[in-house]
């Protein structure tokens, strides 16, 4: 039996490491090397899991409760530890390779690959051919299909529609494209805080209404923010109408110092006294989030509508479409690939993968 896999990303590799015994397996990657989001996650260090993960960490959080009813985080990183990769737990529960190497985990899930790898392979199309699909005009048909070609996110503009254009074989497109996991434009004269780093409690406002709040690190740029915190809270901002919207940041998380100049880092106590700012409530007005090929994930994607909640496309029970494609994306920390393992998984199983343990 022949399967496609369109794409040649983090849930594309784990879905050919649980199958590749079992059937004979085509990857079409459109880039000239395989897994590129991958061995750039956690600045190379690979975070590749959250245990602490739940729906709540998503959007569409009745979709991903049924994703959550079917695996669980613990039952990806037992088959991880199985096929070899030996791993270390933070205190936030992000899981890394002990290597902390994103390497390290490529080499896992392609250890003994026998799969066919087609690399700077476009697909542009997708066919019915009797009971089987065409990807172009591939000469081998495939029994399934399965379509995890990501998003466009940290893609250059004139490339942001290859992940999506083939999908117009199946009347898909996606919806409501907008950057995720990524810094904020601000309203706000930042001259002279360049570079600056604070650890601060930040709060989202939309509307005057208080969305998130969260501790963290914000880092200051020419014209806008960024850091962990600030990006977890464009996934949030994401989920909103985006009017009227504002941080406030408490940048000595209530801590009321005898000298603010012993307290504050140089170029933020001249800020602070220049522009009479309050340490506990600094307003940052935002004009919008950085654009896509800045982003880490998408907030958009393909509607979950269209699939059931083993992946398969409603209107055709032998296509699955799985991972970044989907209009699925959580915050930092592990969970956007913990997605990407559960939905292969979740893939792997309808197709015969069997977890021992």
């Amino acid at each position: 039996m022949n399967i496609a896999i369109i794409g040649a990303g983090a849930s594309a590799l784990f879905l050919q490491a649980l199958l590749k015994n079992k059937y004979d397996i085509t990857i079409f990657e459109r880039n000239k090397k395989i897994a590129s989001k991958l061995l750039a996650s956690g600045n190379g260090r690979c975070n590749l899991l959250n245990i602490n993960a739940s729906s709540n960490d998503y959007n569409n959080k009745g979709f991903m409760d049924k994703v959550f009813s079917k695996v669980n985080i613990m039952n990806i990183l037992k088959i991880f530890n199985k096929l070899g990769l030996t791993t270390t737990i933070d205190e936030e529960g992000r899981v890394y390779p002990i290597s902390l190497s994103s390497e390290t985990v490529l080499n896992i899930l392609t250890d003994k690959m026998n799969a066919k790898v087609e690399l700077n392979y476009i697909v542009k199309s997708i066919k019915k051919v009797g009971d089987k699909y065409q990807i172009n005009d591939y000469k081998t048909l495939f029994d399934y299909c399965v379509l995890a070609s990501g998003s466009s996110a940290s893609i250059i503009e004139e490339k942001q529609n290859l992940c999506y254009d083939y999908l117009k074989s199946f009347n898909l497109s996606p919806k409501s494209i907008n950057p995720s996991l990524v810094g904020f434009k601000i309203k706000n004269s930042l001259k002279g805080l360049f570079g600056v780093r604070c650890k601060a409690l930040c709060k989202l406002y939309v509307d005057n209404m208080l969305i998130h709040e969260e501790r963290g690190e914000v880092i200051f740029k020419e014209d806008g923010i960024s850091g962990i915190v600030i990006m977890n809270m464009s996934s949030y901002y994401n989920r909103t109408n985006k009017r009227s919207s504002y941080i406030t940041i408490d940048i000595l998380e209530g801590i009321n110092p005898n000298n603010l100049k012993g307290a504050l880092n140089p170029k933020m106590y001249l800020y602070v006294i220049e522009n009479r700012i309050d340490i506990h409530s600094f307003r940052l007005d935002i004009i919008d989030t950085y654009g896509i090929k800045d982003s880490q994930v998408i907030n958009g994607g393909i509607d979950v509508s269209n699939i059931s909640d083993t992946f398969r496309l409603n209107s055709d029970k032998n296509i699955f479409l799985m991972g970044e494609m989907l209009d699925i994306d959580g915050i930092c920390g592990g969970y956007n690939l913990s997605f990407a393992f559960m939905s292969a998984y979740i893939v792997g199983s309808e197709l015969g993968y069997e977890n021992k343990d």
